[in-house]
């Protein structure tokens, strides 16, 4: 039985500030930050939020504020290790 170790605070910041300059994001993204650091047209990350589908792959999760849309750093990064994943195991 393999035993699975959970991350430190350390390894969970680490890894944001990696896609954070990997990927030029911030906490919060615009629509148009997160479909140029997902390579996607603006459009199809605003048709994913409606099919909840972005590339055959769960859309990332997205917030409403006010008239604007954000995405937070965290759902992007779960976005790409997801899809990513999926990408390796449907070869």
């Amino acid at each position: 039985m393999t035993t699975r170790t959970l991350p430190t605070f350390n390894d969970v910041f680490d890894k944001i500030d990696y896609y954070k300059r990997l990927l030029g994001l911030t906490a919060l993204n615009s629509s148009k930050q997160t479909a140029y650091a997902l390579g996607v047209d603006d459009t199809t990350l605003r048709k994913s939020r409606s099919t909840g589908y972005l590339l055959g792959v769960e859309a990332p999760e997205h917030e409403k504020r006010g008239h604007s849309v954000q995405y937070r750093i965290e759902a992007i990064i779960d976005y790409v290790e997801y899809s990513s994943n999926k990408c390796v195991e449907g070869m």
